[in-house]
């Protein structure tokens, strides 16, 4: 979805200096409320997920974003941000590849908590949340965890899940299931943070498909092998291309990559490779969007090297 920028000086002083702050439980319901869920399902989705990080001990802490006020003057339906404390991110890092925080980086998005909480109960009802309490519980595999189970709500129908994540560099997909009708799946699932930089403007390489392709068993021929990962930039005709090339490399391993992006802008979201296969996974995976995942609005902050406001905002599309 794009957005447009303040244009004017006064729209940009208000945009750097509106705060917006949360914390009772009835502003995180209104937060859900902005994405049209109904009062009933908002006040449900509000205490699972009071329940559920309860039982698991993570702490809900709202935070502060002075970047949003603006669009919520504006009518934008941004749900509440909580604080994921990811110190392998910080926008005052030496390194230029670690300069940044905010969405997806530093913080969580309470809507998109509240969805997985509500799949998990669904769909993981015997593991859900207490198998995943160690990932939820720790600041660098919260967004993790959470990505995991997103992706098991996109594909229709799935049942007989079995989640057995490899421990020590074990040589195994997560998790194993059937969809559709009665077709057999393996599963990676993989969150790249790091291409957050991509959309920002910077362009050094990230190794997207790293710790996949060895998960998997070249001599399966028993069920579909996929590789499912979340990035945060385009996915333009050079991604594209990418995921062509390494997929090609790795045939023997791996069967299809769907590919999702919270940063698609005028790009398609998902992608799948390769073309031929997109046919039988359009009927196995969810490619239309809830409003909660159209709302997303993830504010990442970065150094600009150089580089005024004005500049930047004349070449990026929030």
């Amino acid at each position: 979805m794009k957005l447009p920028l303040p244009t004017t000086t006064e729209e940009m002083d208000a945009y750097l200096e509106a705060s917006f702050v949360g914390g009772t439980r009835e502003q995180w319901i209104e937060s859900l409320l902005r994405l049209r869920l109904s009062d009933e399902e908002a006040r449900a989705r509000a205490s699972m997920v009071d329940q559920d990080m309860k039982e698991v001990g993570w702490p809900l802490q709202p935070i502060d974003l002075p970047h949003l006020g603006w669009f919520l003057e504006n009518d934008y339906p941004i749900p509440l941000k909580y604080s994921v404390p990811d110190t392998r991110w910080d926008v005052d890092h030496p390194g230029e590849q670690k300069a940044m925080e905010g969405g997806c980086l530093t913080h969580g998005d309470f809507a998109y908590l509240s969805k997985c909480c509500l799949l998990g109960r669904s769909l993981l009802p015997d593991m859900w949340p207490s198998k995943f309490s160690a990932d939820l519980c720790h600041p660098e595999r919260h967004l993790d965890a959470l990505n995991e189970v997103w992706w098991l709500g996109r594909f229709v129908n799935a049942r007989s899940i079995a989640y057995e994540p490899s421990q020590n560099g074990g040589k195994r997909p997560d998790w194993t299931f059937t969809c559709g009708e009665d077709l057999k799946l393996s599963v990676e699932i993989k969150r790249r943070p790091a291409t957050t930089r991509l959309h920002i403007g910077q362009t050094a390489q990230i190794d997207i498909f790293r710790d996949i392709a060895e998960k998997f068993d070249p001599g399966a021929t028993d069920h579909l092998r996929l590789a499912c990962i979340t990035v945060y930039c385009p996915i333009n005709r050079a991604f594209q291309e990418r995921c062509n090339a390494w997929l090609n490399e790795n045939r023997a391993s791996v069967d299809a990559i769907l590919c999702f992006s919270f940063s698609a802008q005028e790009h398609t979201p998902f992608f799948v490779a390769p073309l031929h296969l997109e046919p039988i996974l359009s009927k196995l995976v969810l490619q239309t969007l809830e409003d909660e995942d159209l709302g997303f609005i993830g504010v990442v902050q970065h150094p600009l090297h150089g580089v005024t406001p004005t500049e930047y905002a004349a070449r990026h599309e929030l």
